[in-house]
């Protein structure tokens, strides 16, 4: 529950700044913001959430952050070099988005974990 939403805290925040900075269709917003969006929840914060212990050094929200920025960065650069249909000159009108979703989906997944990870019993 807490790493979906932290996804969801991300792609609104993406959104809102592509909307900000004057992009028209906030669906085209939704659109590309959450084809990066799935992709760090689904590679950095459910496996954090599933796999690392809670006294996990990479549970700080500052780490986990950087963690989340720099995911957003490299997945952003990835499709800008595989994709022929985007030409790598303009990655960086999209880069800073990108890292700014990827930073604030982790840290809000971080730093609500306490609350949505709780504690297993065996």
């Amino acid at each position: 529950m807490g790493s979906a939403l932290s996804a969801c805290v991300g792609g609104v925040s993406g959104v809102l700044t592509m909307l900000a900075f004057g992009w028209p269709d906030w669906r085209a917003c939704l659109f590309m913001v959450g084809l990066f969006v799935l992709p760090v929840w689904l590679l950095v914060l459910l496996p954090l959430y599933v796999l690392l212990p809670r006294q996990s050094c990479l549970w700080r929200p500052f780490v986990c952050a950087a963690f989340g920025a720099g995911s957003g960065a490299i997945l952003l650069t990835i499709f800008f070099v595989v994709s022929p249909d985007a030409p790598l000159a303009i990655i960086w009108i999209f880069l800073p988005i990108a890292l700014l979703v990827g930073g604030i989906t982790c840290l809000f997944g971080a730093a609500t974990a306490h609350y949505f990870h709780g504690t297993r019993t065996v």
